[in-house]
């Protein structure tokens, strides 16, 4: 073996970044950090070594049962040993291992411009593999299982999973053992991917010189941008299969595509190389950094070094996490952590912000982009909530970019210096509206705009640092409502549309929260935060000082129905090699002619099922799935663009004549009854046009199987369309209120729904100085309303209450087909008179206004009641008088009563479908099968796992491979990092465990944290005598017995991100758990806890069971 290569300079540093798309690596272009002397290292271990004793170890963690006098390890144990290891052997520069630890964090290296499908094709030249090949076609269609083995219901291992699946073709063609060629180190595997960034320059036609500098194998790429990229890149894939064993090129593609799907955040791989290196690097986002700054392990971070710089990235605060014990435990929370002494405020703009001992903030959460904003002088950076920098989009300067021109002027002079955290979003100033976030970056590229164009508009909501000539200040330990107000002194001159400060409220109850909700809904706005008016900025914190409450967190909002499963999708990860979220279907009830059903899709469910349900779906459905194939849909069975992975579909008998006739016959009615029915909840029902029904479901959730219910059970079209009518009401449970007289939630009178850009050539100037709202409406398209007022000269705002802010116009009309449910809730709608969407059909179609007659009205005011009654009276005149002179009846039927509620909807002749304004990101994320992604983060080790870091010297080739795995993209673990330790290193009883969660609309609970949301009581016999609990004094053998058993089942508590009170009282308290056999402090527990709210009081076993079934299970199954 050759000597290891050593890490230079410029090696360590990596190329400089490349800008790319928000999917890519977060590539940002850093300042320049000095390398520290005497830190060279001394060789470069072996990557099999990091494969074997990190890679291999963390991932058989996974959903490992911990035996009984194992030791108690994590994956943050792991990682310290290595790092040990590494200091002793290899020299004190951790950065060439940790940028390969964290791959998606390693923002100096380039984007390889590869995904699974190009790498498959990569792989597939430098193995020399023809497409034909059986093991090629399950490289390219990774995704998919082999479906040869029908009879088999068990989930096929590594199916789903990229990388797992290219270990398998590998292991059976490698050469790699028998060659003899030496294995590559850890520098040697960095050079490796500074060539592919090279390669993945050249396809998107560019050339990265410093990529190129940065290895020497790689060689001069100026002016081969006409090679094939695809070649390059097989070439740079050849050199690592002649030289890495199957085992190690599974890690490879996995750090490739920056993604080790063992949930190995940079909270535990900082946390272990130093303990301040988190706090640094939630200040700069830049491991390289970390690793330099924070060589010496024993050499402690100095207070001001964890504060931000202006111009260094850094990870922003989140928001926490809603208790399901709902709004009153936010209250609670809300009001926690008040100053003794408040400050008082100073002048009306923090009079503005500051609040009472009872109230806090709350405000508008927005479908943009988190961007915080660096403004140094002239100069501007702006970066993504993933450390992107979109500085080349926004603007460096006042004379480039999309936003920088339009607001540079806005600031308040005195202000040199300032850091803010905002929102990107785009506005349309022709419609009113804020586009929906998917047509960000379209928007975001332009330098110029006119008038009714639509445009990138900041809003913020929060300062953190400010320089003015009197000196800096920091403002991360300043009180939330105090920064609040000094955004105003920053920004001297909002402009609306452009620059705008995000408006808040102060409110201070449970029933406030709700009624806001409710609105946020009505106007189909993406949710809301609410806040603790004297929080502090944790950076790069999920703190429960913030909080986010979006509809499809909420269990008692939305709509329940009883859908059948008509198709399915293979799922990823962990659920790769079997269905993980399911296609529903709604029976068209019009279409029963020939007594035959006819189902359309209409939404996709993947969360909600838990792993005993997913395994009984597949027992009951086993060999009824067949490939979807949409040039040969089933005759009961239609979708439109949406199209599942397979069909639950009869098998296709090669047959003829008699045989083959009644097959046809039945085919219709065997499909059906293979499959079975759920119950879904959903936040409402919205348009759909990618599904056949025309309707589809926002944020669905399966609540269970109905084992009692067939497809004749199951919901039809015509109850899918009248639950649409009425989808908007949302009815709040009592534990989600308060009792007592509801306060009107005011809003702001800029509109706040999204809906599409779309430009409309002007016909005419029908309904000029007309502004309509067009509520949603039954048999017509909302979108081609819309389309058809701007077209005939109107205008249209997104909310009632936006109606009342335009000038110069004649009239101001609502649109809609009834007067109820949501509707009539809005107090900015009873202002004004409530049409038909038949007026506006019927006036274009005359070419003229047509009169508004009682027949157009749907609600009207007082005012117009009492005209529209002599209007009705003359018409009538006039027919008579007509009728009396032609001597024939009259054809117009009499007119009809004046309504006072609703009239009767107008059928449409031809109904189109609509695409809704849906918060596409959110609806992923939801449909996204989580719920059943939970991991065993700490297991158990043989007992020889304490001698690792010999293996730097000795180099232990063990292959030994486990393909579970997760699809979540960032899951954070936090659970290992703020675990509080005794002397002894076990977790402190009496500390709170608490977890990290990642985004919050993706899941029920973390995947990676089963407990993560709850706290809970233990109930041993220490912890009841410190509670004072009278029936605690007596401690015998099996209250002994009792305590041991309790504390084992606390180590899977905290070890699935639970956390634990030794308070009773503790208002954050969801759980009591409890020895099966004492039970003589029951009925004083309840008595302690039951109020403000109901806790769980539940036995071990709960415990036990849910992490066995790596998923919540019902407590009432386990109550003492």
């Amino acid at each position: 073996m050759g000597p290891p290569s050593r890490v230079g300079s410029s090696q360590a540093n990596g190329p400089p970044p490349t800008q790319g798309d928000e999917d890519d690596v977060p590539t940002v272009e850093l300042d320049d950090f000095p390398r520290p002397l005497g830190i060279e290292n001394r060789t470069s271990p072996l990557f099999l070594d990091l494969v074997q004793m990190v890679f291999v170890r963390i991932e058989g963690m996974i959903g490992e049962k911990r035996k009984p006098g194992k030791p108690y390890r994590t994956k943050r144990d792991v990682l310290w040993e290595y790092f040990s290891g590494w200091r002793k052997h290899v020299g004190p520069d951790t950065y060439p291992v940790v940028r390969l630890l964290l791959p998606d964090r390693d923002t100096r290296r380039g984007n390889y411009n590869l995904k699974e499908q190009k790498l498959a094709k990569a792989l597939l030249k430098t193995m020399g593999m023809s497409t034909e090949i059986k093991d090629a076609r399950a490289l390219i269609n990774w995704r998919v299982p082999d479906t040869s083995d029908h009879h088999s219901s068990r989930p096929q291992k590594g199916a789903g999973d990229f990388a797992s699946v290219a270990f398998a073709v590998i292991d059976a063609r490698s050469t790699a053992k028998e060659n003899g060629e030496p294995k590559m180190t850890i520098d040697e595997i960095n050079a490796l991917l500074d060539r592919l960034v090279v390669a993945g320059a050249a396809q998107r036609g560019i050339v990265n010189r410093a990529a190129n500098t940065s290895t020497q194998a790689s060689g001069s790429t100026k002016g081969k941008t006409n090679v094939s990229s695809l070649d390059q890149v097989a070439d740079v894939l050849t050199m690592a299969y002649e030289r890495l064993s199957p085992i190690e090129f599974k890690w490879l593609i996995r750090i490739i595509l920056r993604d080790h799907k063992v949930s190995m955040s940079e909270r535990v791989v900082l946390g272990a190389m130093h303990p301040d290196a988190v706090d640094l690097f939630n200040t700069c986002s830049d491991i390289l950094r970390v690793c330099w700054e924070l060589h010496d392990p024993n050499k402690r971070l100095e207070s001001e070094h964890k504060e931000m710089t202006v111009g260094r990235v850094f990870s922003p605060m989140l928001c926490g996490r809603l208790l399901k014990s709902g709004f009153d435990s936010v209250v609670q929370k809300m009001r926690a952590d008040r100053p003794a002494s408040p400050e008082e405020p100073k002048g009306s703009t923090e009079m503005k912000y500051w609040c009472k001992p009872k109230e806090f903030l709350i405000e508008e959460k927005f479908d943009g982009e988190r961007i915080q904003v660096h403004k140094k002088g002239d100069m501007y950076t702006y970066y993504s909530r993933k450390s992107t920098d979109y500085t080349h989009l926004y603007g460096q300067n006042p004379r480039e970019g999309s936003i920088t021109p339009f607001i540079h002027g806005k600031f308040n002079p005195d202000v040199l210096e300032a850091v803010l955290d905002a929102e990107m979003l785009v506005w349309d100033p022709q419609n009113s509206v804020y586009v929906p976030f998917g047509q960000l970056k379209s928007f975001a590229a332009k330098t110029s705009f006119g008038p009714d164009d639509p445009r990138p508009c900041l809003k913020v909501f929060d300062v953190l640092y400010i320089r003015t000539p009197k000196g800096c200040q920091s403002l991360l330990k300043t009180a939330l409502w105090k920064r609040k107000a000094l955004i105003h002194k920053v920004i001297q001159a909002p402009v609306p549309g452009v620059l705008e400060i995000a408006e808040v409220k102060k409110i201070s109850t449970a029933e406030e929260i709700s009624d806001f909700l409710k609105v946020m809904l009505e106007e189909r706005g993406e949710g809301m935060v609410v806040k603790n008016p004297y929080s502090i900025y944790q950076l790069g914190g999920r703190e429960l000082t913030w909080l986010k409450i979006k509809p499809d967190y909420m269990d008692q909002l939305g709509t329940d129905l009883d859908a059948l499963v008509v198709g399915a999708y293979w799922g990823q990860g962990r659920r790769g090699g079997t269905h993980a979220s399911f296609m529903l279907g709604v029976r068209d009830d019009s279409r029963q002619e020939d007594g035959k059903p006819y189902f359309r899709s209409f939404a996709k469910v993947g969360t909600g099922f838990n792993r005993d349900l997913f395994q009984s779906i597949r027992d009951q459905t086993q060999g009824k799935w067949f490939d979807y194939n949409r040039r040969k849909l089933p005759d009961w069975f239609s979708t439109n663009s949406e199209a599942p992975d397979q069909l639950i579909h009869p098998k296709e008998y090669a047959c003829s004549g008699v045989q083959e006739i009644c097959l046809l016959i039945t085919d219709w009615l065997r499909a059906p009854r293979s499959s079975f029915v759920v119950t879904v909840k959903a936040a409402e029902v919205v348009l759909g046009k990618d599904y056949g029904a025309g309707w589809t479901l926002r944020f669905p959730r399966c609540m269970g199987v109905r084992d009692d219910k067939d497809w004749t059970d199951s919901a039809t079209l015509s109850e899918l369309e009248e639950m649409q009518a009425g989808s908007t009401k949302r009815s709040q449970d009592s534990q989600f209120t308060s009792e007592g007289k509801k306060r009107k939630t005011t809003r702001t009178t800029k509109p706040t729904g999204m809906m599409p850009v779309v430009k409309v050539e002007k016909v005419d100037e029908l309904f000029k100085g007309i502004v309509f709202y067009v509520h949603h409406m039954r048999h017509f398209d909302r979108a081609d309303m819309h389309a058809k007022i701007k077209a005939h000269g109107g205008e249209f705002r997104q909310a009632p209450s936006a109606l009342a802010g335009v000038d110069g116009v004649e009239e101001r009309l609502i649109v809609a087909t009834e007067w109820k449910n949501a509707l009539t809730r809005m107090q900015a709608a009873k202002d004004y008179d409530t049409i038909s969407p038949q007026w506006i059909v019927d006036s274009i179609e005359a070419g003229e206004r047509m009169t508004l007659t009682s027949k157009y009205y749907v609600n009207c005011l007082e005012s117009t009641r009492s005209t529209l009654a002599a209007l009705d009276q003359r018409d009538e005149m006039l027919r008579k008088g007509s009728a009396s002179k032609k001597f024939s009846p009259s054809p117009s039927p009499a007119p009809s009563a004046l309504p006072s509620a609703s009239l009767k909807e107008v059928e449409m002749l031809s109904p189109k479908q609509e695409e809704e304004e849906e918060e596409e990101e959110e609806e992923e994320e939801e449909s996204n099968f989580t719920a059943m992604q939970h991991e065993m983060a700490d297991s158990d080790e043989d007992s020889d796992d304490s001698n690792g870091e010999d293996r730097f010297q000795d180099g232990i080739h063990d292959e030994s491979d486990d393909d579970d795995d997760e699809d979540e993209k960032e899951v954070k673990e936090e659970k290992e990092d703020v675990k509080p330790k005794t002397e002894s290193g076990s977790p402190s009883a009496s500390a709170r465990q608490s977890n990290g969660a990642d985004e919050l609309g993706e899941a029920h609970y973390d995947p990676d944290s089963l407990f993560g949301q709850y706290v809970a009581y233990f109930d041993t016999s220490s912890n009841a005598m410190d509670n004072n609990l009278s029936a605690s004094q007596k401690v015998g053998a099996s209250q002994t017995t009792a305590d041991e058993g309790l504390t084992k089942v606390q180590k899977l508590w905290t070890g699935n991100g639970g956390r634990t009170t030794d308070d009773l009282l503790d208002p954050e308290l969801t759980h009591i758990i409890l020895d099966a056999k004492i039970k003589d402090r029951i009925s004083e527990m309840i008595d302690r806890t039951s109020e403000p709210r109901y806790r769980h009081l539940v036995t071990a076993a709960w415990i036990e069971e849910c992490v066995d079934a790596e998923a919540l299970v019902d407590e009432q199954d386990f109550r003492p």
